[in-house]
């Protein structure tokens, strides 16, 4: 299964609806040629740096779906951070996964953390921080999923809360999620006139 099958299929109806709407967020709609055209251009921004894991503390909306497409096309793992996660999970978090850059609107969360913030930008109406973890190579030294070849097709890594703050973190693959979505469309036989809505 290609990294790629979910982007491609995005471009696929970008080709032939590309003003359809793909993504309604509270200040803006983007149209699935609209949607392409941003993942294509942060695919290109992620692709160049010479890193693989990169967390996500966001809220649901457009920003963070353009940043998890585009770096699923750049070939490179997304690690979702829940927003109820303590200090202590949160730490350990990017300890387990070596963590080596975080996007983020609440930078403040990592104010114990050493890092330095490269660059911020504004993406689907969010002000986003990058954030650049200096530790990050000892942190490699110290995880359990530190060889990337051993991760296969993997372009994601979800924690859950566990019941102790070191929760562990899952493994998931292209062809995992491209089979949960289609499950889902055949089980609910979805349409093109259809809406989800994210919470």
């Amino acid at each position: 299964m290609c990294k790629h099958a979910i982007v491609e299929q995005v471009r696929q109806v970008a080709e032939q609806s590309p003003d359809s709407v793909a993504l309604i967020g509270t200040a803006k709609t983007f149209t699935y040629q609209q949607l392409i055209e941003l993942i294509d251009s942060y695919r290109e921004r992620f692709r160049v740096l010479p890193v693989e894991r990169f967390a996500i503390d966001l809220e649901n909306g457009p920003a963070w779906a353009v940043i998890d497409l585009a770096l699923m096309a750049a070939n490179k793992i997304s690690i979702p951070v829940p927003a109820f996660f303590s200090q202590q999970q949160l730490n350990h978090l990017l300890k387990d996964a070596a963590v080596e850059w975080l996007l983020t609107t609440t930078p403040e969360r990592y104010a114990e953390c050493e890092g330095i913030s490269t660059e911020s930008f504004e993406l689907c109406g969010e002000h986003i921080q990058l954030i650049h973890f200096k530790r990050a190579v000892h942190l490699l030294n110290a995880s359990p999923l530190t060889d990337l070849d051993d991760l296969g097709d993997t372009v994601k890594i979800t924690y859950t809360s566990g019941t102790t703050g070191e929760p562990k973190g899952v493994c998931v693959g292209a062809k995992a999620i491209v089979d949960v979505v289609r499950s889902i469309a055949l089980r609910t036989a979805v349409t093109a006139d259809d809406r989800h809505l994210s919470v």
